[in-house]
């Protein structure tokens, strides 16, 4: 990456900004819900990760109670998901990981 990266004039750079804050919150304003398929993975997920933790030979034995109480926990809640809003996250949205539309400033397409 070069220092030309950075070259936007000010007003183009705050287009790109408010495009990046477009795509960050886009999924706040949608409705998500939770397929039945993606309810099975997740609870296969969860019943395999317990199977790990009821067969792991912990050194201490009060940790197995904790994390398996844990676990308990999860799966009467996965349907909170839903709730939650779906937004882009990534935690190295750097220059080099999105395309900006030099003449406008405008977010093309975000990369990685």
């Amino acid at each position: 990456m070069s220092s030309e990266d950075f070259k936007l004039p000010l007003k183009k750079k705050m287009v790109t900004l408010m495009d990046l804050a477009d795509l960050g919150s886009r999924g706040a304003r949608a409705n998500t819900t939770i397929s039945d398929s993606v309810m099975f993975e997740l609870t296969s997920t969860l019943d395999g990760i317990h199977h790990i933790v009821d067969n792991y030979d912990f050194r201490n034995t009060t940790l197995r109670s904790s994390i398996s109480a844990c676990i308990g926990k999860l799966p009467p809640r996965l349907h909170d998901l839903a709730a939650l809003p779906v937004t882009l996250t990534h935690q190295d949205l750097a220059p080099f990981n999105y395309l900006i539309d030099k003449p406008t400033g405008r977010v093309q397409a975000v990369l990685d």
